[in-house]
Formats: C-alpha cells, structure tokens, sequence
C-alpha cells in the first residue's frame, strides 16, 4: 500500500502513547544496519492480517525518529531475508521509505500466509506476535492451524463442528433444567413448528443433544449444570492486575465456573466491582459518578469471548482470561476469527460464529428479568463502538492471532481539556454532533479517514458516515483527497494537528511537576499516580536525570525526588 502522511502519523502517534510496540506493528532502530527478522517475518506471516515493521524509530527513546543512511540498502536486505531460504515459505512483503519528521524510514508491509500456506518456519520453527514481541508457536497451536485447513477444506465430509460433537457419558439429565426452560420456552414462542415437538426433540433440533440423546459439547457448555465436569477449561478467569516494583501482581482473582449463563453473570458482577468509576457533570453542573466503561460495551466483549471461544479439543487447558489492568479491560479467549477480519467486526453481512450451535442456544436464552445473553443479530461489536464514543472513550481495539482473540476497552478518554478548546474554537458557536467531535480529533492526532472509517469508528452506515464528514469538508474543517472508494478526509492544514512529540509521550513534564508536590517517591508510586506505564515513568526518570532536574537515593526501590537548584 501506499502510505499517507497523516496515516503514518497516527501509527506512530499510537505508539507513542502506549509506549511499547504493537501486535501488528514492529519497531527497529536499524542505525547498525539491516536487523535481523526472520523470526519477527515468520510471526506476521503467521497472522491473518499480517503486520507492519517501521525500521528507522528508537522504542528506548520514546519511539523517536533517529532516521536511515542509506534506506535503500536496509529496504533491500528486509526483502531478501523475506525471500530466504531460512523463510518457508516465503512471505511477501511491501517496502516502502517514508520521509517523517524531516528522516527517512523504511516501513514494510507484511502481508499474511494464505490459511493453506500456514505455518511460516524461520530456520525450523513457527512464530507469533503477542502484543510486542514474537514467540515460538507451541505444538497445539500448529495443530490448531492444520485442524483450521482441514475445517475449510469442503470436500472434508467426516468433518464435524466442535460444538457439534457428543460427549461420551453425558445426557439431558447433565443440564440445568431452569436454563433448558428459558430456551424451550422463548424456541417454541419464536417458531411455531417447535409448539408440538418434545423438549427433547427440541433440543435436539438445536444441537443439543445428538441422536442418540448424548449431550454435545454445545449442550454441556450453555445448559449444563456444572460443565467443567466434563472439560476443566471450559471456565474463564478474572483478576486485576497491579504494576509494582516486583512486576505485575493478581488482585481479586476470579475463577467463574458453571454454564454459559452462570459464568456471564458472575463475570459481570466481577467487572461491576472492579472498574473503577469516573466523575461526570449534568447541564446543571453537578457533579455524578459514573461506570468507567459503557456496562454496554464490557458486557459484550465478556458475552463474546464466552460464545466464541474455540471448544475443539486443541483448546483443551485453555479458558477464557479477562484481565483489568490499570484503566484497560483486556479480554482474550482461545481460537481466533473464522471467515472474518478484525476489519470487518461489526459490518451488517460479516456475522461468522464460531461455534454455531452455542451461538443459537444462546440466542434463545433469556435471564429472569427478560434481558437476553446475546441479541444474535450480529450487532454486539457495534454497540461495543458506539457506546465508547458516546462515552468519548477511545474505541476498541482487536488483536486476531488465529490461535486466540484479545479485545481490549480503554478508560482513557478522546477528550482532553485542550482538545475541548481547540473544538470550541473550530466550532465558531455552531456546535459539533458527539460523531463530529470524534472524527475531529481523530484527524487532529494525524490520521486520514475513509468512509469506511467513519463507518467501523463510529458505527454509523454509510449515508450517516457521508453526510458527516462532508458536513465537515462544508465548514472548510476538513478536505477531500482522492475520488470514489479511495476518498479520504483529512484535517485542514490551516486547523492544525496535535503534537506527539517524546516529551509528551513519555510524560516527563507531567513526572517532573509530581515530584514537585512530593519529597520522595518510588517508580510504581508513580506509575499508579501518573497512570504511565513503569517503561515510560523510567524513561521519564531517566531524561530528568540526564537533564540534572532529578536524583534518587540509590535504594532498593530507589526512591526519587526533584533535584533543587540554588538561586
């Protein structure tokens, strides 16, 4: 692909906000020359949307610029180490040099392996991304890969659905009878073959049960009374994570248990208890609390990454893991997407679950208060969208790796008091719709947009997208590049875009006025006052000391202080 100048802008602007590298992106400095890739080109060849690797930006240093001599040489040697014979097979890569902040950089598409062409080797082995790094692939999850292929193989006859499979021992008498009413019950008043058919034939119908009145997986999964019975990982762990000078600690760590139903509600009580909560303030200027993330949108990541975990047999000892780490909640359940892109999450014609029969069970079952598991239109990673936006929240963010799915949900908002400011001033007493203000500082960051963008963002379709971006460009805030499918919108010049600079990445002023207000404090000290992450507040650290502005006493853990000058 050919990249823009705000689209490359917003990576790197990403980057430097989160202060680490990407599931899909990889950063080298590549100052010493080529680096070395084999392992980090195996990994993205690997992933179904394969990856990006940035050569030229320093993650030590905040993900500075430091720039490229000689960038054909370096574009050059990531293309042969893509066509080695180390690389079986071979990936295809897009090398591009790209002018930023006044330094060239080489930036490399890597595109995935087609599922049939899957796993990629480097020297033997078969790699994956996981957030910012590359790992050895297990023997499960290279099984998994192959039981895939042979999934979407159609001449396959004697293949049969996971969820679909009976489980030796088991029957209807293994199910909870509450549940099995709810579905019967909402099953026979939706479809009125069902009004004379028995339960067990019902069940049967929906997967439940096979013919020989085993209980499927399915079955055991959403109906049964106690589940792990059968299979221990068919639960889901919870567990705050709190960053400290020893690494990360568990608090309040939650195992959930039981049927599908069971596990959501408890899973939503745990979630209920630990996201913490953010002051809002009414028209009259009183102030409330209110939840730290949409109930809406935590309530349908949960709900999916229980519906569609991967239940085959590979996934055995794996169960759903739902982490809260400072203000992200970060849900990743095993296998990953089947037939879709993260891309297309939340698209109208893009529905593809993963376990079918779970998924329609689940559509049947109601709670005692009416309220439903799953709306079953497809339309969950929709209202995750919407309702963050309407929060003002930063939107979701999805990593597929085929062998697991993460989604992840930020209590950081997109709206900063400067950001406030800077949106009255553009708005010239013509107030900006909640859709309007989210492009807007989207743009302002450094990114283009499509239509599709405005669509996938903000969950709007595509008359709404169009209409509000060109309400926009009729305002004279924001201009049109291109024609047709390849339009994109992007900030006008003369409005401005926000600086990303390492200062403000990395949080050294916003260090520098804590220590200020305190005679001593430790690195996880900070990391909890600052909400930074421990790399970025030792970065931090570090530039102040380099800068003569700070000291620490050289304890275990160091405790820090401002450095006083006289006058």
């Amino acid at each position: 692909m050919r990249w823009t100048r705000a689209g490359f802008a917003a990576v790197i602007a990403e980057l430097r906000r989160i202060g680490e590298d990407m599931t899909s992106v990889e950063v080298k400095r590549g100052t010493g020359g080529v680096p070395a890739l084999g392992e980090t080109l195996s990994a993205f060849g690997n992933m179904p949307d394969g990856g990006v690797i940035i050569i030229g930006l320093d993650a030590d240093d905040g993900f500075a610029v430091v720039g490229l001599d000689d960038p054909g040489k370096i574009a050059q040697g990531v293309v042969s180490q893509a066509r080695s014979d180390a690389l079986t097979p071979n990936v295809t890569v897009d090398v591009e040099v790209v002018e930023f902040e006044g330094r060239n950089l080489v930036v490399c598409e890597v595109a995935g392996l087609p599922l049939p062409e899957k796993p990629c080797r480097y020297e033997g082995v078969a790699y994956l991304r996981q957030f910012d790094g590359d790992y050895r692939m297990s023997d499960v999850e290279v099984q998994m890969i192959a039981d895939r292929q042979r999934q979407s193989a159609l001449d396959d006859p004697g293949w049969l659905a996971p969820d679909a499979i009976p489980v030796t021992g088991s029957s209807s008498a293994d199910f909870d009878s509450d549940i099995v009413a709810s579905v019967i019950e909402n099953t026979r008043r939706g479809t009125r073959r069902y009004r004379g058919r028995s339960d067990e034939g019902v069940l049967y119908d929906l997967g439940a049960l096979d013919a020989q009145g085993r209980a499927t997986v399915a079955g055991l999964y959403v109906l049964g009374s106690y589940p792990q019975r059968f299979e221990p990982s068919w639960g889901a762990s919870a567990a705050v994570q709190v960053n400290g000078e020893g690494g990360v600690r568990n608090r309040d760590l939650f195992s959930a248990e039981g049927p599908v139903p069971e596990m959501f509600m408890d899973l939503m009580d745990w979630a209920v208890r630990n996201i913490s909560e953010d002051i809002a303030y009414r028209e009259d200027g009183h102030a409330i609390d209110v939840p730290g993330l949409p109930a809406v949108a935590v309530r349908e990541i949960i709900a999916n990454a229980l519906v569609h975990r991967d239940l085959s047999t590979l996934s055995r000892g794996k169960s759903a893991n739902i982490r809260l780490n400072k203000r992200r909640l970060i849900v990743t359940n095993p296998g990953g997407l089947r037939g879709i892109t993260t891309d297309q999450l939340g698209q109208q014609d893009a529905r593809r679950p993963v376990n079918e029969h779970v998924y329609r069970l689940c559509t049947k079952y109601r709670f005692p208060d009416g309220s439903r598991l799953i709306e079953g239109e497809g339309g969950g990673i929709r209202w995750v969208r919407t309702t963050l936006a309407e929060a003002e929240l930063r939107p979701p963010t999805f990593h597929d790796k085929g062998v697991s799915f993460t989604a992840i949900i930020s209590q950081d908002s997109l709206v900063r008091e400067e950001d406030l400011a800077w949106l009255e001033q553009l708005a010239k007493g013509v107030p900006f719709s909640r859709e309007q203000r989210a492009a807007l500082l989207a743009l302002r960051s450094g990114e283009s947009w499509s239509n599709a963008d405005a669509r996938r963002r903000l969950g709007l379709d595509s008359v709404e997208a169009r209409a509000m971006l060109q309400d926009l460009v009729a305002r004279g805030v924001v201009t049109i590049d291109g024609a047709g499918r390849s339009t994109t919108y992007s900030l006008a010049s003369s409005e401005g875009t926000a600086e990303r600079g390492s200062e403000r990445a990395t949080g050294s002023r916003g260090i520098e006025e804590e220590l200020e207000l305190r005679e001593e404090v430790t690195v996880a000290e900070l990391v909890g006052i600052t909400g930074l992450t421990e790399r970025q507040v030792r970065y931090g650290l570090s530039k102040l000391k380099k800068a003569g502005r700070a000291v620490h006493d050289g304890g275990k853990p160091a405790r820090w202080r401002v450095m006083r000058r006289l006058s």
